[in-house]
């Protein structure tokens, strides 16, 4: 990974095939790998991988082999001893876990002194956590840690049935409903207490960084489910602990200010999952039972009241997760004054009375337009519960905020085009003088060019009038498109219509509109990466060329070849005679 082998197949293929001894006998080159090399760290590496598998297996002097096959076929002759606490990720043994032994990603002037404290802090966790396992478990379950080592079996199918008979069948008794949702917690706990030693979080440099907080969240969880289960609270404690692993960055000091800043702000629990579900639906109508990630939202009672650009959303909703079984009724209000603006308050559900006194109060002062005494009314019902927009999951956060702008863009977008269509011959003269563009003009020019671009990339079919005008406008005001982005939206929307295309190739109008799409992009003197293009027109090739060539009798099989030519011609592919791929079926279900 860091040597750069992926860059070249053959380069790979030598490097292993180097590996091998010059004496006649027979030897097995152990190759230690992460499967994220191989297109998720190096692009296209799986390529390389490929090409290097496929060389080797026609040497005559390797193959690729497996453990069980080798040793079938050449039985041990001596015996090997392992060297204690040793790694293949770190020269210094297993010190890339506990110390700053030196391996880290290479940040210039930044150690890693968090790592013995913070293998402390987790260390210090789990063994909190053991005699508190086997205490809450023991008397429900046979083997207490047998069922945690065979929870595999659940975290890789969730299925209700599926999970009951796995607990039923490890249980020492008839179990009832909570003591399910307990055995679910506790499995969950041990669980996150060995995800904190997931290894990445140990690799890179800052404590603060991604993969150290995600190890730190998997604690803050396991603490969290301890906590729920017996009212024991570490985190105190923990957040001490972490006060003694520093941080490189000043600003936030030590991996206790990096928990309370990153990590507690991301905790889950029902009234939470509630809150973001009574705040997000005053953008997105949902249906009466909803999938939240790990959780279900079903809808009881639910009334949206508008007035002008406010809205107050009041409801109920069965909050239930899919991991733990733990269910909730809560009830919400939620009030929106415009753009990010929202308030909501979120309480578990305390009888119709309560709700009903709620609802009433909250609706009537809202129709009244008195949106202070809404907040007040608020406040006296839903006390310390109040959420806001920052309270919901990050993904949606985005969503929403894109769904505001996106009229807000489309205003913005509209006065930039009344400025440019007005200086339009302005602009022309001046660079017809060869003088510099006003930075207001050139800005004002890229924004409304490039968008226009984007556009005709985004169209259900290719406007070529257009596509001149801007081709003529981008070479006479000499505009700077935004080729990143360009890029990548050409080569997505061609690749979306070669497998339309695909998906029925009798019909040729998706066929075309590729076509258009790749002279565009090119016409623009934009690159865009068409590997996944290519790949598709590979298949189609292979899969249909043939059959149309051999009806050219038949005018839709002539315009097929002739429309196919031209899209192998523009994308300077040359595959003039190429055999059907014996797993072609399996290849257009991953490209086409």
């Amino acid at each position: 990974a860091f040597e750069h082998l992926l860059d070249d197949g053959n380069k790979f293929c030598n490097r292993l095939l180097g590996c091998i001894s010059n004496n006649d006998s027979p030897e097995i080159i152990n190759i230690a790998t992460d499967g994220e090399s191989y297109g998720h760290h190096h692009h296209f590496g799986e390529m390389a991988l490929s090409y290097c598998l496929d060389n080797i297996e026609q040497c005559a002097d390797a193959k690729v082999t497996i453990y069980g096959e080798f040793l079938e076929k050449f039985p041990p002759e001596f015996e090997a001893q392992i060297i204690e606490s040793s790694s293949w990720s770190c020269s210094h043994g297993v010190e890339r876990w506990k110390s700053d032994c030196g391996c880290n990603a290479g940040t210039p002037n930044y150690n890693q002194k968090w790592r013995g404290p913070l293998r402390m802090a987790f260390d210090w966790v789990r063994d909190q956590l053991i005699p508190l396992y086997e205490k809450e478990i023991g008397h429900m379950v046979k083997d207490p840690w047998k069922i945690r080592d065979e929870y595999i079996e659940v975290i890789r199918d969730r299925n209700k049935d599926k999970v009951k008979k796995f607990i039923d069948k490890r249980a020492k008794k008839k179990l009832k409903s909570d003591e399910y949702v307990k055995i679910l917690k506790l499995l969950e706990m041990q669980y996150h207490a060995m995800l904190m030693y997931t290894s990445c979080g140990w690799f890179f440099d800052e404590v603060s960084g991604i993969e150290t907080m995600q190890d730190i969240l998997y604690a803050s969880r396991a603490i969290q489910l301890a906590r729920e289960v017996t009212g024991l609270d570490l985190e105190p404690e923990f957040v001490k602990l972490l006060e003694k692993a520093p941080s490189n960055l000043k600003e936030l000091g030590n991996a206790a200010y990096a928990y309370q800043k990153i990590a507690k702000p991301a905790i889950m629990d029902l009234l939470r999952v509630g809150a973001h579900y009574a705040v997000s639906s005053i953008f997105t109508q949902y249906p009466e039972l909803l999938d939240l990630y790990s959780y279900t939202a079903s809808s009881e009672e639910y009334d949206l009241f508008k007035a002008g650009k406010y809205t107050l959303a009041v409801g109920k909703a069965h909050i239930c997760s899919k991991i733990t079984w733990e269910d909730q009724m809560v009830c919400f209000a939620v009030l929106h004054l415009g753009e990010h603006q929202l308030f909501g308050g979120i309480r578990e559900f305390q009888g119709d009375d309560a709700f009903n006194t709620m609802r009433e109060e909250t609706h009537h002062s809202f129709e009244k337009g008195n949106i202070q005494e809404v907040l007040l009314l608020m406040d006296k019902h839903y006390g310390t519960h109040n959420y806001s927009f920052w309270h919901l999951f990050r993904d949606d956060q985005k969503k929403i905020v894109s769904q505001l702008l996106e009229n807000d863009l489309k205003d913005i977008e509209s006065v930039y085009r009344q400025t440019y269509d007005s200086h339009y011959y302005l602009m022309q003269i001046i660079n017809d003088l060869s003088m510099p563009l006003p930075n207001h003009l050139k800005v004002t020019g890229e924004f409304v060019v490039n968008h226009r671009v984007q556009r005709l990339f985004e169209s259900e079919k290719v406007d070529m009038k257009e596509f001149k005008n801007l081709q003529n406008e981008v070479s006479k005001l000499k505009i700077d498109l935004d080729k990143e982005t360009l890029n990548f939206v050409a080569s997505v929307k061609a690749a979306e219509s070669l497998k339309k295309f695909a998906g029925n190739p009798n019909d040729l109008l998706p066929l075309k509109h590729t076509i258009d799409l790749v002279n565009v992009s090119y016409g623009l003197k934009l690159d865009p990466d068409f590997w996944k293009l290519r790949n598709q027109a590979f298949l189609l090739k292979a899969r249909y060329y043939q059959k149309y060539k051999n009806e050219s009798d038949k005018a839709l099989s002539r315009e097929w070849c002739n429309r196919f030519d031209d899209l192998l011609t523009i994308l300077n592919l040359k595959l003039a005679d190429i055999k059907i791929p014996e797993n072609v079926n399996k290849l257009e279900n991953s490209l086409v």
